[in-house]
């Protein structure tokens, strides 16, 4: 899960047998009653559970998730966490982290899947315009990281991918 506040929760799974894939409460004792579905499947696709790594909040306060085809985010105001947005062109993930810039800074995302056995690359996009998704430069036979993290002071992204070990690339 996700806290928004002292009260407010957002947590995403695959999916329901309703194609609930985002749920959301505002209620402190998260009583099973009070979450309400508040994302169903789109072309975002279905989500993996939120892990550690699974959302990334900007310097405005924009909630990023990657779901299974494209990346969404929920903004600040009143239906923050209630209100999902698809990110047109993005592409889908497991995890997702950001350079700690904001957009008006060139902040970058970054996305990245990981399934054994494939190749996969991570994304990189500007949080000014959300697009274009590009590949990094990655080994050939790279399938994409299950863990991120980003060294501000450095400009180093960070990747635990499994087997293959620990990666990193310098950003700017």
């Amino acid at each position: 899960p996700v806290i928004l506040s002292t009260g407010a929760v957002v947590y995403a799974n695959p999916g329901d047998k309703n194609n609930n894939t985002i749920w959301y409460t505002s209620d402190p004792a998260r009583s099973k009653t009070s979450w309400k579905a508040v994302m169903q499947y789109t072309p975002a696709g279905p989500f993996n559970a939120i892990n550690q790594n699974g959302a990334f909040f900007d310097l405005t306060g924009n909630l990023y998730l990657p779901g299974g085809f494209d990346v969404v985010y929920t903004a600040p105001g009143i239906d923050w966490g209630q209100k999902w947005n698809v990110v047109t062109g993005s592409v889908g993930g497991m995890v997702i982290a950001g350079d700690g810039r904001a957009a008006s800074q060139g902040g970058m995302l970054f996305v990245s899947e990981r399934i054994a056995a494939q190749v996969h690359s991570i994304y990189s996009a500007p949080l000014g315009t959300l697009s274009p998704f590009k590949a990094m430069n990655t080994p050939s036979t790279f399938n994409g990281v299950s863990g991120m993290a980003y060294d501000i002071a450095h400009h180093i992204l960070f990747g635990a991918a499994g087997v293959d070990g620990l990666h990193r690339v310098v950003t700017y």
